[in-house]
């Protein structure tokens, strides 16, 4: 099935409205962050709208620039803040899933559909289940984009399940110094310098029931 390429350089302007709250945290208001953007605040509040990615990195890097926060420490707080409903109409889609499994089935699909940059994968094996995350072309800080990807889609699980999820995530960046202050924070531990991004967890929590909202 192709790829919608009205869509695929796009992502929820849901993301912006995270970023606007993450660094209210140091008093930086939206109207600052979103200086120079060509965006407003009322855009904020618009359902389902999405945005130029470029503009998204764009302010991102104001964020980090504004905050002065080192870049893994800020996706960290990107992560442990996002939503379910951050991730636009495919987080509000996964909500109606009957199983964890479907949830994510109904993730993959959305992000294959509607994205060039990334793509992501459920393998069930054994005695665990995997989430892959393949970064189908390289951008701009793509290592906060890593850590906040697993973190969110750990904080979905959670959301979504009612319980709190277990397991480990690799990384392909290291492990910088001041990462350290925020690992026992992280539900499960994080290996950094690995081949491909991931998140491992027991197979049984894919047979979880999701919680009805």
């Amino acid at each position: 099935m192709a790829i919608n390429t009205k869509i695929e350089k796009t992502v929820p302007g849901t993301y912006i409205a995270l970023m606007v709250d993450v660094v209210s945290r140091w008093n930086i208001s939206a109207d600052e962050l979103l200086s120079g953007s060509g965006l407003n605040t009322d855009q904020l509040l618009q359902p389902l709208w999405r945005a130029d990615a470029k503009i998204v990195m764009g302010i991102l890097k104001r964020a980090l620039d504004l905050t002065k926060v080192p870049n893994l420490e800020f996706g960290f707080y990107l992560g442990m803040q996002m939503t379910i409903t951050c991730h636009g109409l495919m987080g509000m889609t996964a909500m109606l899933a009957g199983n964890i499994k479907q949830a994510l089935n109904i993730a993959q699909e959305f992000i294959s559909l509607q994205s060039s940059i990334h793509k992501i994968k459920l393998e069930v094996f054994d005695d665990h289940a995997a989430i892959l995350f393949e970064q189908t072309e390289s951008y701009y800080l793509d290592e906060v984009i890593q850590i906040a990807l697993l973190l969110g889609f750990a904080q979905m699980g959670k959301s979504i399940s009612g319980q709190e999820l277990s397991g480990f995530a690799d990384v392909q960046f290291s492990k910088p110094d001041y990462f350290d202050k925020l690992l026992p924070l992280i539900p499960g531990e994080v290996r950094f310098n690995r081949p491909m991004t991931r998140l491992e967890f027991n197979k049984e929590i894919v047979s979880l029931n999701c919680v009805s909202y």
